[in-house]
C-alpha cells in the first residue's frame, strides 16, 4: 500500500536562512514551485522541503517540525485503509493537474546603485505583496533571481498562462517586476523594470519543467518601464549552467 518516500518537509522559523544553508552550504538544487514559505530541494531519492512554521506555536501545539510524505498508488484507498487501522487522517486535497511548475532564472546586469539622492536603496524582484527579494549578487555586480512560476493550460488559449507570487499582469500579458526604491517603509518607487513573459512558448515551458532544467532571461538594470530581454530572450538552460 505504501510506496517509496517522496518528500521530507522541515518546518522552520527562518526560511531564507535555512534556504541559504541547504542551497549554498550543502549545495542542494532548488526545484519545483517555491515562495516565501515553501522551498523544495532535490535531495536525490526524495525532495527536502522547507516550510514556514506557524509563529508562536510549538510542535505540541499543532506545528510539526518534520513531515514525511510517501508515494501511494491510490490515495483515497490508502486513506480509508489507514482510517480503518485507527490513524487520524485529514481531508483529501486535490492538486490541479493542469498546472505545470516551471523553474525560472532572471539575471540583471548593471543594476542600479545602492544609493539615490543620498538615501540607501533596495532593488529586487517584486512579489504580489510589493516586497522586494534581493536575489544573489555575483562578482561582476550582476544579480541572479531564482524562482518558480506556475503555467496553466486553458482551452482556447494558445500561449501559457503564468501564475505565482512573482507574476503580475493579466493572463494575456503576464510580466515580472524588478523594483527600485529607498530602503524605508512607505517609500515610493524610484523606478520599476517590467519584464514581459508573453513571448515564452508552450514548448519552452514544458522543456524547462523537466528535471534539471529552467527558463532563463537577462535584462539590464539601467532601463525602466517595459524592457526587452538581452541576447536571445527567454531560453531553456541546464539548472547548473552559468551563462
Amino acid at each position: 500500500m505504501i510506496g517509496s518516500m517522496n518528500r521530507v518537509i522541515l518546518f522552520v522559523n527562518d526560511v531564507p536562512k535555512c534556504t541559504a544553508f541547504y542551497r549554498d552550504v550543502l549545495g542542494l538544487q532548488q526545484t519545483g514551485y517555491a515562495d516565501e514559505g515553501w522551498v523544495p530541494f532535490d535531495a536525490g531519492g526524495c525532495l527536502l522541503t522547507l516550510h514556514k512554521a506557524t509563529p508562536g506555536k510549538r510542535p505540541s501545539e499543532g506545528t510539526r517540525s518534520v513531515q514525511i510524505v510517501f508515494k501511494v498508488s491510490d490515495v483515497a484507498a490508502a486513506r480509508e485503509s489507514l482510517i480503518a487501522k485507527g490513524v487520524d487522517m485529514g481531508k483529501l486535497r486535490v492538486v490541479d493537474a493542469s498546472l505545470t511548475l516551471v523553474p525560472m532564472r532572471l539575471r540583471c546586469v548593471s543594476p542600479p546603485p545602492d544609493e539615490h539622492d543620498g538615501h540607501i536603496t533596495e532593488f529586487g524582484l517584486q512579489d504580489k505583496k510589493q516586497s522586494l527579494h534581493p536575489g544573489e549578487r555575483h562578482m561582476d555586480s550582476s544579480i541572479r533571481y531564482d524562482f518558480t512560476a506556475t503555467v496553466e493550460r486553458k482551452s482556447g488559449q494558445s500561449a501559457p498562462r503564468f501564475g505565482g507570487p512573482f507574476v503580475h499582469g493579466t493572463p494575456d500579458a503576464p510580466f515580472l517586476y524588478l523594483g527600485y526604491r529607498e530602503a524605508q517603509a512607505g517609500a515610493a518607487w524610484i523606478k520599476r523594470i517590467k519584464i514581459p513573459l508573453s513571448q515564452i512558448t508552450w514548448a519552452q515551458a514544458e522543456a524547462a519543467s523537466a528535471p534539471g532544467k529552467l527558463l532563463e532571461g537577462m535584462v539590464s538594470g539601467q532601463g525602466a518601464a517595459t524592457v526587452k530581454l538581452l541576447g536571445e530572450g527567454w531560453a531553456v538552460r541546464d539548472a547548473g549552467e552559468e551563462s
